[in-house]
């Protein structure tokens, strides 16, 4: 990417998410999804700005138009597959919990009794979960950055193990929808998203 492009995402992705906020204001349900995919954008393009000018290196923003992930960053010969899960809702500590998540992205057979982690998860995609309260109250940003192979094992037992004791965070008993809770993700925080840089350094996942 040349630095005219990179200069001009960085502009135009501050300025809209200002008026975002604003708008916010007026209307508190609006940009429910774009919102926390603006800032993981916007984030990456801070922290990766030095690396996106190198030959080849790329960053693209796909959101919606894209079922399988909202954001592709290539750095080197390694491209980053971003998916961005936003919450706005705090659990009674005031900590950030995503519901509505599909337990069946990390288990097989999620509602039955033998059910299984799933071990199909894709070293090169990666969930951003976002605390948009932070950002919305305090103008901070709260990322936790789990790969999906790691996501599949932590919440994939998370919520068996759940359901076995029958205490499992779901919105309902028939569904497998399930919720993300802090305390599954906090060690993953990552608020520069540097874990991209991190795994090229230290050349892991290849």
């Amino acid at each position: 990417m040349n630095a005219e492009d990179v200069s001009n995402w960085k502009k135009y992705t501050d300025s809209l998410l200002i008026d975002c906020k604003k708008f916010m204001e007026c209307n508190k349900k609006f940009g429910r999804g774009f919102i926390g995919e603006l800032l993981v954008f916007q984030t990456l393009l801070r922290t990766y700005s030095d690396e996106l000018l190198k030959n080849g290196n790329e960053i693209k923003y796909f959101g919606a138009s894209n079922p399988d992930y909202d954001i592709l960053l290539k750095l080197g010969n390694r491209e980053f597959k971003i998916n961005a899960k936003e919450t706005n809702v705090l659990d009674t500590n005031k900590n950030p919990k995503w519901i509505r998540q599909k337990a069946s992205k990390f288990v097989v057979n999620p509602n039955s009794s033998d059910a299984t982690v799933r071990i199909d998860g894709d070293k090169n995609l990666f969930y951003v979960y976002v605390n948009v309260t932070t950002w919305k109250d305090n103008d901070f940003v709260q990322f936790f950055v789990i790969s999906e192979p790691d996501a599949m094992n932590v919440f994939g037992n998370n919520y068996i193990n759940s359901r076995k004791r029958k205490d499992f965070a779901a919105r309902k008993n028939n569904s497998d929808d399930m919720w993300v809770l802090y305390e599954n993700i906090k060690q993953y925080e990552d608020k520069n998203l540097d874990l991209f840089k991190k795994i090229l350094i230290l050349k892991k996942w290849n």
